[in-house]
């Protein structure tokens, strides 16, 4: 009876240890979530670029029109080599 409960001490005592299963099932989470912050920033600067080349080019309806139209901001970005 006392070595199992040695052994049931012991377990308890190594249950915050993760596995390497554990730990990189949690790596991979980190690493996607922190490539998702990264495609956002970028597809925030590359927005903020079209919106200033559209408004220095007085392309306001394209503008307008790419807020409600990926296709087309796409095709805009493209355009400017965005």
């Amino acid at each position: 009876m006392d070595a199992a409960n040695a052994d049931a001490a012991w377990k308890e005592e190594m249950m915050p240890f993760l596995t390497l299963e554990e730990d990189a099932k949690i790596q991979a989470r980190i690493s996607y979530e922190d490539g998702r912050a990264e495609g956002r920033a970028e597809g925030q600067q590359r927005m903020g670029a079209l919106i200033q080349r559209l408004l220095a080019d007085g392309r306001t309806e394209d503008l307008e029109a790419a807020a409600s139209d990926p296709a087309l901001c796409s095709r805009l970005c493209e355009e400017y080599g965005l």
